[in-house]
């Protein structure tokens, strides 16, 4: 089963009394288990192969996860510098993005017509659903994507998320980058806007703030096909099919 480590990280085995080893990754100082309870059959500097132990299935599927992480870790990475005028670029990092699964996306908004620059990310679900999100505190539920976008696009002032019932687009969740920064420099020790200045920093930051989350409970359904329209006032994105774009303003 292949396994993939980046060049920032380190992968031991160590040995355990019971016979069996551990399969630990290593990132900065910190040691992850994400295989235990293993026989290693043999080692080169290419290839480990590996007969699972006991916990066969939790072993497979953390390898799966650490794969799949790296994967968009490494994506998101690319998109880095952004603009909030970027349509494409926008687009491109929400797309890989995890959200609650009981959320379905209905569109995003770029305002850029006058600082501050915000983004509202649209969902569509019932209306107990709705009311759900409304009557709690549900500012975690969007903590690790709010995090990455302000650490990705530049000039992004505000991130609004919004649920729509058919009876009304309502917001239930704010955050602006000043109370972003507060976050990742009590857990960092850098503002968001320092986090995608290497990559190293930017894969810590992955592992912190989305890694730990409980990422059980979103969809990995993410939004797809992003169509663009302009109204005189924002950017707006629907799912509703292709338009041809004649909007002349320059990316912020």
């Amino acid at each position: 089963m292949p396994i993939n480590i980046s060049k920032d990280e380190i992968l031991i085995c160590r040995l355990k009394d019971n016979g069996y080893s551990s399969l630990i990754k290593i990132i900065g100082e910190k040691e992850e288990i994400f295989a235990d309870d293993v026989m290693i059959d043999y080692i080169t500097e290419e290839n480990i192969a590996i007969f699972l132990g006991k916990n066969n299935k939790k072993n497979k599927d953390n390898i799966k996860e650490n794969n799949k992480n790296t994967s968009i870790a490494d994506k998101l990475y690319e998109l880095r510098g952004g603009k909030i005028g970027d349509n494409s670029r926008v687009g491109n990092i929400i797309n890989l993005l995890d959200f609650p699964k009981d959320l379905k996306s209905n569109g995003i908004e770029l305002f850029t017509k006058e600082e501050p620059y915000g983004l509202q990310i649209n969902f569509s679900a019932d209306t107990d659903t709705k009311m759900k999100y409304i009557s709690i505190s549900s500012d975690d539920v969007w903590r690790s994507q709010s995090l990455i976008l302000f650490s990705l696009i530049d000039n992004l002032d505000y991130i609004k998320y919004a649920i729509d019932d058919g009876k009304g687009n309502i917001v239930v969740s704010s955050i602006n980058r000043e109370q972003a920064d507060s976050i990742t420099v009590s857990v960092m020790g850098h503002k968001t806007s320092h986090i995608a200045k290497n990559k190293k920093r930017f894969k810590e930051f992955y592992n912190v703030f989305v890694q730990e989350d409980n990422l059980e409970s979103q969809n990995t359904n993410n939004i797809k096909n992003i169509e663009i329209i302009f109204n005189e006032d924002n950017n707006y994105f629907d799912n509703k099919g292709p338009i041809s774009i004649t909007d002349k303003k320059n990316d912020k």
